[in-house]
């Protein structure tokens, strides 16, 4: 699967494609309106496939495809035995199935047409990239905090949530390159964000990037720094910290943000259990299986349509509609992460494929374990396309 008529040293290109993956499914569902982020993300993916004009399946590809198929078609037969016949005719069901299938085929094509640019390629697109994202940051922040938006959304994204896992991969990928001076801007610059437009999951995820860096001596240096420099710009305004500490707050029972990760974690926890490990069945989180005291109380609050079907973080999700096939999986990736992080080295010279695909897998643990939705959007394609592109790197060894 290769591209036709681009050549390697094309930035535009590769640029291109990553707001193709990064951008465009948030653009589609919130400023185009399509309403469903799982059919955005493959609306873009399609325009994807269609410019990367991807012609056969290789071997791995051929092999994740039907690794995916049998586990999935697993799951759905086990489904039948906790919810009954019902679940074997759920169209959107074999819709998820396709549309995951071909997530897998895109990412697989898409992580080997990164093993087609050349690193010199892929480096200055991947900070072109984390420039936009900035701006886009910088901007929302600035409409946010100026009172000019009251949904806190930030211009192509519905939420600061939202945009925060797709800026961590590329402010990772920038914080690995940068060296002196330039290491303490990207960090003021993105704490900054995070601290204007009060979100927690960039803030963590921030923090998350740096360590698994391995960057940790100068955190706390920029961290004081960026404080100082927030305070004294945004003085002039009222600034509530409390929201930080409200979300900290396990004991807050009315704070909605508590209750939907609770909620997510006692329904994964609920459904692996009463399901003996079998799951609620693909796609039937939030239809079938266990409310659990959180969600009764979201219900109680008005706010029971919350990451219903999604749990609120993607671990959540796939415990629970998968049972104990989640959990191992969620178990060998974090193996995967730590094996990753241990070899690596940031002082070390890696290629351009090599450095992104570690951004993509480290990246992946927030919304793996914090902040995520579904199984059909860019984060969980970002974490396909670095399993391939992990393969692609073991081969020219």
């Amino acid at each position: 699967m290769t591209i036709n008529n681009i050549k390697p040293h094309n930035t535009t290109a590769f640029l291109f494609f990553l707001m193709l993956v990064f951008i465009a499914p948030d653009f589609i569902y919130y400023r185009l309106g399509l309403g469903n982020f799982s059919l955005a993300t493959l609306v873009a993916l399609s325009v994807l496939f269609v410019f990367l004009r991807l012609k056969w399946i290789t071997r791995d590809c051929r092999l994740a495809i039907a690794l995916v198929l049998f586990i999935l078609v697993l799951n759905i037969i086990a489904s039948f035995f906790v919810n009954g016949i019902a679940d074997l005719f759920n169209i959107k069901v074999y819709f998820s199935v396709v549309s995951l299938l071909l997530m897998v085929y895109f990412a697989s094509g898409f992580a080997n047409n990164v093993n087609y640019f050349s690193d010199y390629t892929i480096k200055k697109a991947s900070f072109r990239m984390f420039y936009i994202l900035c701006a886009i940051g910088m901007l929302g922040a600035m409409l946010i905090v100026g009172g000019v938006v009251q949904d806190k959304s930030m211009v192509f994204f519905s939420e600061p949530s939202a945009f925060a896992l797709i800026f961590l991969p590329f402010f990772s990928f920038a914080l690995f390159y940068a060296r002196g001076t330039t290491t303490i801007i990207i960090l003021i610059v993105s704490l900054s964000i995070a601290l204007a437009v009060q979100n927690l999951t960039l803030l963590v995820g921030l923090v998350f990037c740096v360590i698994a860096l391995k960057k940790v001596r100068i955190l706390p240096f920029a961290i004081a720094l960026c404080l100082m420099i927030f305070v004294w710009t945004f003085y002039q305004f009222t600034y509530d910290y409390t929201y930080f500490s409200s979300r900290l707050s396990f004991a807050n029972s009315t704070n909605f943000s508590v209750l939907v990760y609770l909620s997510g974690l006692e329904r994964a926890f609920l459904n692996f259990t009463e399901s003996l490990g079998l799951g609620t069945g693909f796609q039937q989180m939030g239809y079938n299986g266990v409310v659990g005291e959180s969600q009764r109380v979201l219900e109680s609050l008005g706010a029971g349509h919350l990451n219903l079907y999604d749990g609120s973080f993607i671990a959540s999700k796939f415990i629970s509609e998968f049972g104990l096939i989640g959990l191992i999986f969620c178990i060998l990736f974090t193996l995967k992460f730590i094996k990753a992080f241990i070899y690596f080295n940031s002082k070390k010279s890696y290629s351009a494929q090599h450095v992104l695909a570690y951004c993509f897998l480290l990246s992946f643990i927030i919304p793996l374990y914090i902040r995520g939705a579904g199984y059909l959007n860019p984060y969980v394609f970002m974490m396909m396309s670095s399993m391939f592109m992990y393969r692609n790197l073991y081969k020219k060894m």
